[in-house]
């Protein structure tokens, strides 16, 4: 029989350890939030006081360097019309999860280099992002601002430029050896739409809101599902035209079920956006509210997938190369 004393020890020190593990799990996923908030949220602005959002730049050639054949399915049409957007520097931007971003000399372009140790890593997702490149270049190229892609290394494509890092170092590369794509620079949605409201501009904001929902419209017109429509993060408006900037979460509806999760993952990653919008701006909210109804009824009645744009029966070989 256990001793009542040894007993009533194991009890505390069990209730010490639950607590820790309470205490230690609250900070993690505090701390998760607190990176997960975009600047501008409710609370955001605490984010940014504490500088979680600077991250130490990582960059090399070597990050961007290709290490695996790429199939000439990926191949794209030769660069037409703006070559001399090459003949400038390009400096370093900011990193996302797929790319590294670099922004030209006079601030119109951005070109985005392909993080190539991810691919290596993750060989089906490798394909699944360059599926929806190829969604964006050849059906939504208007839509995302995108005037150039290269994602075959080697295909006889010849264009010197010179980068410069994020420690203001310059590197000269040859272009035909990376993979990347060029977009025209745009302005995030959220701060043009505070400084509408603030400058009493709410009929502008309301515009912007159209060409927002326009493009969702459009996206749905040639059966392209969208895994990240992030509007705060994801949405920028270039010339006066609303551009998706990330490009890497494009597939085909090939199935009348994968609209009903379409719509779903519309609703989730705008949850907080929606939440700013209605503390800060309740009749721009209300507006954007009754845009989301009408948005909603057209998935509810898509009874299926439109037939002449499906995924490339390609699919099972690019696989299996990667």
């Amino acid at each position: 029989m256990l001793n009542p004393l040894f007993v009533q020890l194991k009890r505390i020190k069990n209730m010490a350890h639950t607590k820790k593990h309470i205490l230690t799990s609250s900070i993690f996923f505090l701390s998760l939030a607190l990176l997960w908030l975009p600047r501008g949220y409710p609370g955001g602005n605490w984010a940014q006081k504490l500088n979680i959002h600077k991250k130490k730049p990582n960059f090399s050639l070597a990050c961007i360097a290709p290490t695996q054949p790429c199939d000439k399915y990926w191949l794209s049409p030769p660069l037409i019309g703006c070559e001399d957007v090459f003949s400038q520097k390009f400096t370093y931007l900011d990193a996302g999860v797929q790319s590294y971003a670099f922004l030209s000399a006079d601030k119109k372009y951005v070109l985005k280099f392909l993080k190539q140790r991810r691919s290596e890593k993750f060989p089906k997702k490798r394909f699944l992002t360059f599926s929806s490149y190829k969604i964006a270049y050849e059906y939504l190229r208007d839509q995302t601002g995108l005037l150039f892609m290269h994602l075959v290394p080697g295909d006889g494509f010849k264009q010197t430029l010179t980068l410069v890092d994020h420690e203001q170092k310059e590197h000269t590369i040859e272009l035909g050896d990376f993979e990347f794509f060029l977009q025209k620079r745009a302005d995030l949605i959220m701060p043009i739409l505070t400084n509408k409201m603030k400058n009493s501009e709410e009929k502008e904001a309301k515009e912007i809101i159209d060409a927002l929902f326009s493009f969702f419209h459009t996206r749905l017109d040639k059966g392209i599902l969208d895994h990240d429509p992030n509007i705060p993060i994801n949405f920028a408006l270039c010339e006066g035209k609303i551009i998706q900037i990330d490009i890497g979460r494009f597939s085909w509806a090939e199935k009348a079920t994968m609209y009903k999760t379409d719509w779903l993952q519309f609703v989730k990653k705008n949850a907080l956006f929606m939440r700013w919008l209605k503390k800060s701006y309740p009749e721009l909210h209300v507006y954007f509210m009754q845009h989301c109804a009408i948005l909603k009824e057209r998935y509810k009645k898509i009874s299926k997938p439109l037939p002449q744009l499906v995924s490339s029966p390609h699919h099972e070989n690019e696989s299996s190369n990667s």
